[in-house]
């Protein structure tokens, strides 16, 4: 069987299904995300066999079901850098993003806003905690402020911002994010009640 050197795969919203087989035997694959707010189906339930690099398939922004054709999901939607791109820009080099701001793939999730006309008017760089997407705020400023900037991607950029939504526990995305929050909750009570005593 044919195996091919597939590290990661960015699928857009637009995808309403997933062929057979289709990533089978991808031993590489480590970095799925899927643009898009529903399982897209699948016509069996080997899309991923042999994908043993893949531990689950990132969403981001609203997506509802638990599985990605029979995929475990990752959800990343509670921290990323917004990137408001000045008009004009129609396209992105995936390869020079990763290459800019300095980080593989896996550890970065891209949604792109696209306006009536088809440019773009946001990038939204997703990743798991707040201290990533500060460092990769200061590298897009730096590459703003470099001598080579006319040829750099984030020249493009606007305006740059840091997002950081609060999880509730009604709106966690999975169990590790109800524990997470639970302890913290047990944690601010035992400190109340030691300052009561």
């Amino acid at each position: 069987m044919l195996r091919i050197k597939l590290e990661w795969v960015l699928i857009p919203k637009s995808v309403t299904s997933v062929g057979a087989r289709a990533f089978e035997e991808c031993v590489s694959l480590s970095h799925v995300c899927y643009l898009g707010t529903n399982d897209p189906g699948s016509s069996d339930n080997h899309v991923f066999d042999g994908c043993d690099m893949l531990d689950g398939v990132i969403v981001v922004a609203g997506y509802d079901d638990q599985v990605f054709c029979e995929k475990q999901i990752k959800r990343r939607d509670n921290v990323y850098v917004l990137l408001e791109m000045y008009d004009g820009v129609d396209s992105i080099d995936y390869n020079l993003l990763w290459k800019e701001i300095d980080m593989p793939p896996g550890n970065v999730s891209v949604k792109v806003e696209r306006d009536e006309n088809g440019y773009i008017v946001r990038l939204l760089l997703f990743v798991d905690d707040e201290q990533t997407a500060n460092a990769i705020s200061e590298a897009i400023e730096q590459r703003r402020k470099g001598e080579d900037c006319p040829q750099a991607m984030f020249c493009k950029v606007k305006n740059i911002r840091v997002i950081v939504k609060e999880l509730s526990l009604s709106g966690a995305s999975s169990i590790h994010d109800v524990l997470k929050n639970l302890l913290i909750l047990l944690l601010v009570m035992t400190e109340v009640c030691i300052q009561l005593l």
